[in-house]
């Protein structure tokens, strides 16, 4: 049942699946940010820069997996629209791996982060690539 008509529309399935991926990011954000905090209070190396950003892009990382496994947005599934932003998406977090990894100087907390960052660019764009790839004719069949 559709509430909204447009492209595809929305429907309660995918409303309902974005709300789970939310809390799932936000479970992940609170489990995150604790680990972080307490490797923090051992090594006292962890900037808050690093935690800011790790824990951002952790529970981004696990929402969008789970919007995109789940179907939860339409108007991204398997269009032009969403291979060009993720295959963006993807291209970015590899210049931004590359880029720190061409830097000059030593193995930072920085270094680290930014190569976090990049292969939870990767990842996203690649699961839904992947994902999309699997699941190409399942669209054909429900017709």
């Amino acid at each position: 049942m559709k509430f909204v008509t447009g492209e595809k529309g929305y429907d309660e399935r995918q409303i309902a699946a974005r709300g789970r991926g939310f809390m799932l990011a936000y479970l992940t954000s609170m489990a995150v940010l604790a680990i972080l905090t307490c490797l923090d209070e051992l090594t006292e190396y962890i900037t808050p820069y690093s935690i800011f950003v790790v824990t951002a892009w952790s529970s981004l990382t696990v929402f969008s997996v789970y919007a995109v496994t789940h179907s939860a947005y339409d108007r991204i599934n398997d269009t032009a629209t969403g291979k060009c932003v993720f295959g963006m998406f993807g291209a970015c977090g590899l210049f931004v791996i590359v880029t720190s990894l061409l830097k000059k100087g030593d193995v930072s907390d920085d270094l680290w982060t930014h190569i976090f960052v990049g292969a939870a660019m990767v990842i996203n764009s690649g699961v839904y690539f992947i994902y999309h790839a699997l699941h190409r004719n399942d669209d054909d069949e429900e017709d």
